[in-house]
């Protein structure tokens, strides 16, 4: 599927856009946790989120953040999180483009290393280039029946 990935903080035309569409995003995770930092501009410099587009309507995204959001992530960062594409447009390559271009991205910073955590999907970013570093059931506050990954992706800088 033919996308444009932009920086949704270079493009602000697009911020009120986002946040609707972040808040009515279906499944796990907490996309109205997203939608709410971009509304009130809570996202520090270093901190980015990017968007796919397609005919001018938003079909997904992708953050880049300096915490993890549901573990207490001491000194790694910074974290991939809220990758989302719509259910209609998965399985034609944009998580993999919104993927790219966050690493890329991050590459572009200085970054040597990102991080994510799954609990569904490792296959998928094992895939992708990442690692799993680690396995715990402890996060979003508590010990969990479910493992979560926590997993890691080494960058070439340009």
């Amino acid at each position: 599927m033919e996308c444009e990935i932009v920086d949704l903080l270079i493009h602000p035309e697009l911020k009120q856009r986002f946040v609707e569409y972040a808040i009515d995003c279906p499944g796990i995770g907490s996309f109205a946790t997203l939608a709410d930092w971009i509304r009130d501009d809570l996202l520090e410099d270093s901190e980015s989120v990017l968007i796919a587009v397609n005919d001018g309507k938003i079909i997904g995204f992708v953050s880049l953040l300096n915490e993890c959001v549901c573990l207490d992530n001491d000194f790694r960062k910074p974290w991939i999180d809220f990758l989302f594409v719509n259910e209609e447009c998965r399985n034609q390559h944009v998580g993999i483009k919104l993927l790219d271009a966050i690493t890329r991205h991050a590459a572009g910073l200085g970054v040597n290393e990102v991080f994510l955590v799954t609990q569904l999907h490792k296959d998928y970013y094992e895939k992708q280039g990442f690692s799993i570093t680690e396995e715990t059931y402890d996060y979003n506050g508590g010990v969990n029946n479910v493992p979560m990954y926590v997993m890691v992706k080494t960058l070439v800088n340009h």
